[in-house]
């Protein structure tokens, strides 16, 4: 990553500690993400199999008909996931270097310069996206959730499909309405949706550091668990690109801070996950408690507010105490509080 991505971070971060979104900001998480895959990729490459330089000659190829192309596909979500596999082994005959393949061909097809490329796209969960990712071989980031049984579905038949779209709709619908810049920031950062299944389908969902843009997540129940797992989702991707850049706690992953959100004690880089969305997750409910009708859902909203509230409230003082934050961590707890002032007004 160059330094001037850090330079941008660093005097973007109160505005991102504050909870705002823009141009500004979509640029510099977006833009720093599109860097670090370039920057992986040619480290990966550089390490590979010989035979994976003809591929590597083939995008260059397609760059310079259409780099818009190429970047659309290496900013794809599940491209971080391959990196990351890649990087680990390069050599190893077990490493996934015939998804780069994918990939090219992909770019190629894109850019209108081959034939199409023979891969499953996703179903829009919505006219302007995001994507249902059920077919995606690289869709699993390998999830800790497999201890409690949770997997990525199958690929989804046409009735499943309909379900999800329906929810998800309902929940976009709903998010515009109460909190129009988390729509904003839905649509510019969420790219894939991976459904998720499990035994008893509990309610569940994450994020990944290596895929940008991308959600796991079990079938919400309805509208406003639609809308919840977007925007407590997209605070820890948004937050994951912010500590690619700035480091915003010194190393240290003694887990011993209360986080009232789980059963278990967490290391300060979890601590300050949580809370990022902890704040952003009670902002959205208090919003949704003030702007619908008492049929609509308010007291549920008015009950979720108050849970986060309290759960930041018993949380948040930590960041103040002996928690090793960088300066760039304690800006970020400073913007934290206030928001934290601000959850019951």
């Amino acid at each position: 990553m160059t330094e001037s991505w850090g330079r941008r971070a660093r005097a973007l971060l109160p505005r991102i500690a504050a909870g705002g979104f823009d141009v500004d900001v979509a640029a510099l998480m977006t833009g720093s993400q599109l860097s670090k895959r370039l920057l992986l990729l040619r480290a990966a490459v550089d390490q590979a199999p010989s035979a994976v330089g003809a591929q590597w000659d083939r995008l260059a190829a397609v760059e310079r008909q259409d780099a818009a192309a190429v970047r659309d596909v290496l900013s794809y979500p599940t491209v971080g996931i391959w990196l990351r596999r890649c990087l680990v082994a390069p050599r190893d005959p077990k490493a996934p270097w015939g998804y780069f393949g994918t990939l090219v061909r992909r770019a190629e097809e894109a850019a209108g310069s081959g034939e199409p490329a023979p891969w499953a796209a996703g179903r829009l969960l919505a006219p302007d996206g995001p994507v249902l990712e059920d077919r995606d071989q690289l869709r699993d980031p390998g999830l800790p959730q497999r201890q409690g049984g949770l997997r990525p579905t199958a690929p989804l038949d046409a009735e499943a499909v309909a379900a999800w779209g329906a929810v998800w709709r309902q929940g976009a619908t709903l998010l515009r309405a109460v909190a129009p810049a988390r729509a904003d920031e839905a649509g510019t950062l969420l790219r894939c949706v991976v459904p998720l299944v499990g035994v008893a389908d509990p309610e569940r969902s994450a994020t990944f550091a290596d895929a940008f843009g991308l959600i796991l997540t079990t079938r919400p129940r309805g509208a406003f668990d639609a809308a919840a797992v977007v925007v407590h989702e997209l605070q820890h991707t948004k937050l994951y690109a912010v500590a690619d850049l700035l480091p915003l706690h010194e190393p240290d992953p003694t887990p011993r801070f209360l986080a009232p959100w789980r059963h278990d004690p967490r290391p300060i880089g979890g601590l300050l996950q949580g809370l990022y969305a902890h704040v952003a997750l009670g902002e959205y409910w208090r919003d949704a408690a003030r702007s619908l009708p008492p049929e609509g859902g308010r007291e549920r909203a008015a009950r979720e507010a108050v849970r986060c509230r309290e759960q930041v409230g018993a949380a948040l003082p930590q960041l103040f105490g002996e928690a090793p934050l960088t300066g760039a961590g304690r800006t970020l707890a400073a913007g934290l509080a206030a928001r934290f002032d601000l959850m019951d007004r």
